[in-house]
């Protein structure tokens, strides 16, 4: 399943992309790396037994996903619980590779978000290194959580609510309409992937 027989056949700890130029040029290849080395490090702990390696990467997941299941209400965390139990989503984070990583940063900022709509708070540690990760292993995530957490800082600093939603709704329609061209122009390149040569 995609790079984890990679990950867990990691037989080095590479120093080479440890360095602030890296960070801004090439996060892709640096989120491969961090990963790799710390696969190296859990096939130190566990003898490169590939089932404990894996485990490692899932419980680094499971401590994202307890942060946000502790921030919902019983009620919520009966919901939640279907989506996380899904195929789709249990499989990924439960394997060594980027997605177990992510969806521990994802974890964390989903729950200041939360946090954030009781009484707006400002980002601790723990989420600016979250945000950081989302930068290097999901860079397309990080507007939309941005997004979310401008129209919740909004919503405390703006008294009449039903303008915000409808401002809100009216600037991601015109975002979506400014880069119109651009998006049907991403959406060809995708479709490229997905077709075959008969």
């Amino acid at each position: 399943l995609g790079d984890n027989p990679t990950y867990i056949a990691s037989k080095y700890f590479n120093f080479s992309y440890f360095n602030i130029n890296s960070l801004f040029e090439s996060p892709r290849r640096l989120s491969t790396e961090l990963t790799s080395n710390l696969a190296y490090i859990f096939s130190k702990l566990f003898f490169g037994n590939p089932i404990l390696i894996n485990i490692g990467f899932q419980s680094i997941a499971f401590i994202g996903i307890l942060a946000l299941l502790r921030e919902l209400s019983p009620h919520q965390r009966k919901w939640m619980l279907v989506f996380l139990l899904l195929p789709s989503f249990t499989i990924w984070t439960s394997l060594a590779g980027k997605e177990a990583i992510a969806v521990f940063a994802l974890g964390f900022l989903s729950a200041f978000l939360i946090k954030s709509t009781k009484k707006l708070n400002f980002p601790n540690f723990i989420t600016v290194v979250s945000g950081i990760i989302i930068f290097l292993f999901k860079a397309q995530f990080l507007p939309s959580l941005l997004f979310m957490y401008g129209a919740i800082f909004a919503g405390h600093k703006i008294k009449q609510r039903a303008f915000l939603i409808f401002f809100v709704g009216l600037l991601t329609i015109l975002a979506i309409y400014v880069q119109k061209d651009r998006i049907e122009q991403l959406s060809k390149s995708i479709e490229i992937n997905f077709s075959r040569n008969i």
